[in-house]
């Protein structure tokens, strides 16, 4: 299994070290290079973000933590309910999580042009 969440960290990390990314973000750099690697070395079990520090990590890179949550949601750091619907672990989520992650869900499964187009929208937002 893939792990592009890690992979997508780590690119927008570039050279930069874990340990400056980390004191940026306000994490551990021991949570970074678990999310990197997709696993935790210590346990050798799936690592399991939770939504503040994707937030956090999203901050001190200067991205949306919608591109975060929807890796996370559609990775290894999913699995699937008796209903078939995906959730992210672990479960200490609150409510404003929990509808922030239904708005990514809602958003990845949307065609590229109404993605495009809310992406557009977002950034006007931010302009004013």
């Amino acid at each position: 299994m893939s792990n592009k969440l890690g992979s997508y960290i780590k690119q927008k990390r570039g050279d930069e070290s874990l340990r400056k990314l980390a004191k940026r973000c306000g994490v551990s750099h021991t949570l970074i290079d678990t999310l990197e690697k997709g696993y935790d070395p210590r346990t050798q079990k799936p690592a399991k973000p939770t939504v503040d520090s994707l937030k956090k990590i999203a901050s001190g890179l200067g991205i949306n933590v919608i591109e975060l949550l929807l890796l996370a949601v559609d990775e290894e750091y999913t699995e699937i309910s008796p209903s078939n619907s995906p959730t992210l672990l672990p479960d200490n989520f609150s409510s404003e999580d929990l509808e922030l992650l239904e708005i990514a869900r809602k958003f990845n499964s949307l065609p590229p042009e109404k993605k495009k187009a809310i992406k557009v929208l977002i950034e006007i937002d931010k302009k004013f």
